[in-house]
């Protein structure tokens, strides 16, 4: 055994690029509700360059005093909103199809608002709903699609003749030639910057997970109660982060070996942690088992900050997965499998990728567009026809604001529409407000100008990191470019007025127009969490010899549906329905699942025997609460004697079980 010297009762991290473990924290508890925080997706330099093509626009459109430049703006800001990421034929082909969709939607829109709403509306919907519709070729055509619906909801008011209207696109055309030319030629950034944040965050939110594990390891007053609420916390936001990063290589990368291997050792580093938090809350924490955590700390943060970096290293890595491998092999058999795979997994993400790793991804296939979205189309241009003809009732100034943000704010499924139009209703007050105060301490248009550059930047920064952030600056930001070019009184209120109607109409447009769910509810959920986690268990008592591939697609099943089922209660919570006993129970019913993840990881990392009887049970379990979830009154079966974690969890789960009502 090493020395251990460390002292191990205060220590402090940091994750990739300075991030705190503050804002990990924070970004937990807001995924459990929804609401995105990604504090590794800030992009600095994304966001200085987007700044840099917005300001020299928008100076442009101030010295020569034309205020019809205000379109080199928005194009140029749109391309910048409009680029995936990731490799340059993606790219070209996201920016470059905006840029000539909007310029083809553009002079058609504005010839068609001069004739009046009865003709520019039709013209203007029938260009929402074609735009909304490349959604089937996945999230690279997706977003460039809603920009151009944004170009059509934007460009009907600004009604012109055919010369003039030409004039407007031209000036689009010209912002956008510029940012097409900064971000692909003059300042060109590493296509796979998204892809290294996405998985040094994986890392540092595992590290996360470890350190507050020692932080509660060496609390004697904590109870079983604080271990399950770390436990369920970190394990639904490490399982989201490692979706999220393998999203992002599927997405982005080109040749996938390096990140594919960070994704793959990260998870297979998951299930070890699993058994240690699973382990930790039902036993005490000897000091060798802490200092093994702090070495495990210590490297999942050198493994986050070699992801982060161009040129990867792993000398140090394996030195660290050498170190946790020989505590391993000194501490008790539970706790020292679950490190020793910790170990296993740092070490060959140490290695690297092997030759059999570097073949090229597969271009996906081209999509088709489907029913589903068709029927989205037609509720995102109903919603948008709503909006407009209400704006146009209460002849509300800069009314584009609001079908605008319905395009925005509109989603297929409703329980994702209402949280992003609550973050789209917040940003845009807070922006409103901040756009206020600015134009009241620095009136003087060149001052203006000064503040467009660093709003800007913050708007692209944060387009990734949180949407009701995003949609702060960028209010502040059309705000105060108005103001510069058009100046008028009361824009900063008319643009949070227009908001709010907007992304209030989608909320109703997604409740009320077609509406889509997720087929049965909370209760489906529900349903799935019982299944996935006691497949897992009843193949870890079945198969616990069974290999790391097999037991790592249960895992991930058994998470990826334990953390919907979570953010759904929260989402009622949020939502008013949190009263009366249904909710508890269902609550009390997960936290029981969980717990049956973590027993039956730490089954398979021990390889027991079989034990073909109690797999049996475990189907019988989730029979029965399967069955008390769609109302049927189900006896609970009776499960044999066992002296393990698992048996143990399994007893506490049909207790929960048994208070469950009717239906959850």
């Amino acid at each position: 055994m090493r020395t251990q010297s460390v002292d191990l009762r205060h220590f402090t991290w940091r994750g990739p690029a300075g991030i705190s473990d503050g804002f990990y924290r924070l970004a937990r508890q807001l995924e459990s509700r929804a609401f995105g925080l990604t504090p590794e997706q800030i992009g600095i330099v994304e966001g200085l360059r987007a700044a840099t093509a917005v300001a020299v626009m928008a100076a442009l459109a101030y010295g020569l005093g034309r205020p019809w430049l205000a379109w080199a703006v928005f194009g140029a800001f749109w391309c910048c909103l409009a680029d995936p990421g990731g490799p340059d034929w993606v790219r070209r082909r996201a920016i470059g199809g905006f840029a000539l969709a909007g310029a083809l939607v553009l002079p058609i829109v504005s010839i068609a608002g001069a004739f009046g709403p009865f003709v520019g509306g039709p013209v203007m919907l029938t260009a929402v709903f074609l735009t909304n519709l490349p959604r089937a070729w996945g999230a690279s055509a997706t977003v460039p699609g809603i920009l151009v619906s944004v170009v059509a909801v934007v460009g009907v008011d600004y009604p012109h003749t055919p010369a003039g209207a030409l004039v407007l696109t031209g000036a689009f055309l010209f912002g956008c030639a510029w940012a097409y030319l900064l971000c692909l030629v003059l300042w060109r950034i590493h296509p796979h910057a998204p892809v290294r944040r996405a998985a040094a965050a994986l890392y540092a939110r595992e590290a996360a997970m470890v350190q507050d594990m020692l932080v509660l390891a060496g609390h004697e007053e904590a109870s079983e109660a604080d271990w399950a609420a770390l436990n369920a916390e970190h394990r639904r936001a490490v399982r989201l982060s490692i979706e999220r990063a393998r999203a992002a290589v599927a997405r982005l990368e080109q040749r996938r070996a390096r990140h594919e291997l960070a994704v793959d050792c990260a998870d297979r580093l998951f299930a070890g942690l699993l058994a240690l938090g699973h382990g930790l809350a039902s036993g005490e924490a000897s000091r060798p088992l802490r200092f093994a955590l702090w070495t495990l700390h210590e490297a999942l943060a050198e493994a986050a900050h070699q992801a982060a970096s161009r040129q990867f290293s792993g000398v140090r890595l394996a030195d660290q997965a050498r170190s946790l491998a020989q505590d391993a092999r000194a501490l008790p058999h539970a706790p020292g499998r679950a490190l020793a795979q910790c170990a296993a997994a740092l070490a060959a993400y140490a290695a690297g990728p092997g030759a059999e790793r570097d073949a090229a991804q597969p271009h996906a296939r081209p999509g088709r567009i489907t029913i589903p979205v068709l029927r989205h189309a037609a509720r995102v241009t109903v919603a948008v026809a709503l909006a407009y003809l209400l704006v146009a009732w209460l002849n509300l100034t800069f009314s584009y604001w609001a079908t605008m943000a319905t395009v925005m704010v509109m989603q297929p499924l409703a329980e994702a529409t209402w949280p992003r139009s609550l973050e789209r209703i917040l940003g845009s007050v807070g922006g409103g407000m901040l756009a206020a105060l600015l134009l009241a301490a620095s009136p003087a248009k060149p001052v203006l100008l000064l503040i467009i550059f660093p709003l800007a930047a913050l708007t692209i920064a944060f387009k990734s990191v949180n949407y009701t952030v995003f949609v702060l600056f960028l209010t502040s930001l059309f705000v105060l470019v108005i103001e510069m070019v058009q100046p008028g009184s009361g824009v900063p209120v008319a643009r949070a007025v227009n908001n709010i109607i907007g992304a209030l109409v989608g909320v109703a447009g997604v409740l009320v127009l077609w509406p889509e769910r997720r087929p049965g509810g909370v209760a489906a959920l529900l349903a799935a969490a019982v299944e996935a986690n006691l497949t897992f268990a009843a193949q870890a008592l079945a198969h616990p010899a069974m290999g790391q591939d097999a037991a790592g697609q249960e895992r991930r099943a058994a998470g990826l549906a334990s953390s919907a089922a979570e953010t759904a209660l929260a989402r009622m919570r949020l939502e008013g329905r949190g009263r009366g006993g249904r909710l508890e129970a269902a609550t009390a019913l997960l936290g029981a699942l969980r717990n049956v993840a973590g027993a039956a990881a730490v089954r398979v990392l021990g390889a027991g025997t079989a034990d073909a009887a109690r797999a049996a049970a475990c189907r019988a379990l989730a029979a029965s609460i399967l069955a008390r979830l769609r109302g049927e009154a189900a006896p609970l079966p009776s499960l044999p004697p066992g002296n393990d974690e698992l048996s143990a969890a399994l007893a506490r789960l049909a207790d929960a079980s048994a208070g469950l009502p009717a239906r959850a």
